[in-house]
């Protein structure tokens, strides 16, 4: 496989074209008991949320390897940041994507969950994938992240999948509808002579 870095924070290996879909893992998540249940390991534990966000089919569970309660103390006590959710995405309709395309979800999912959260989170090592083999990796972390302490989400822990949930799906559209505005008045500024648009 190729490998490419644009910057020294982020380096790309493999294809990142024609991907079926995406993992990734997100720090210092949420935490609550509702939500779809997730099996791992013969151990069901609920939280899973399914979300379609514009074009695109969104699953983020937590990790199964450990009980979210053990997570939660460990960092409680500690104050470290840790992997608390993996995710998924892959295209509404089933067809092929390119990487990029997906990052820039990827991106207002993050920021959506820090909204939520009140402190910022970071998703990280997305794993493209194409006919069940992982083809595309990117090893970056785009901002650093605050401790999992301190601060009080709005989220209820007794609703939290489907609050979460919630502000995903509007918030995303929402942020389409500003872009698509955006879009349309930077180009007619940008079509404007350089006198009117220069100081």
């Amino acid at each position: 496989m190729s490998t490419s870095a644009t910057h020294l924070a982020g380096i790309q290996v493999g294809d990142p074209t024609d991907l079926d879909h995406l993992t990734f893992f997100l720090f210092n998540g949420w935490y609550g008991y509702d939500g779809l249940n997730t099996c791992y390991g013969g151990n069901e534990r609920p939280g899973r949320i399914e979300s379609s966000i514009g074009d695109w089919r969104l699953r983020i569970e937590p990790r199964g390897d450990i009980p979210p309660d053990d997570l939660r103390k460990h960092q409680r006590e500690t104050g470290k940041s840790t992997i608390t959710h993996v995710g998924r995405i892959r295209r509404d309709d089933g067809g092929k994507f390119n990487a990029a395309d997906s990052i820039e979800v990827l991106e207002v999912i993050e920021s959506l969950a820090g909204f939520a959260l009140g402190r910022v989170t970071a998703i990280v090592l997305p794993v493209g994938y194409r006919n069940g083999k992982a083809t595309w990796a990117e090893w970056k972390c785009n901002r650093a992240i605050d401790r999992p302490i301190g601060v009080a989400p709005f989220l209820d822990q007794l609703h939290a999948a489907a609050q979460i949930n919630e502000v995903f799906e509007a918030g995303y559209a929402t942020r389409r509808t500003h872009c698509d505005g955006r879009s349309s008045k930077t180009h007619s500024a940008t079509t404007m002579p350089p006198s009117t648009t220069q100081r």
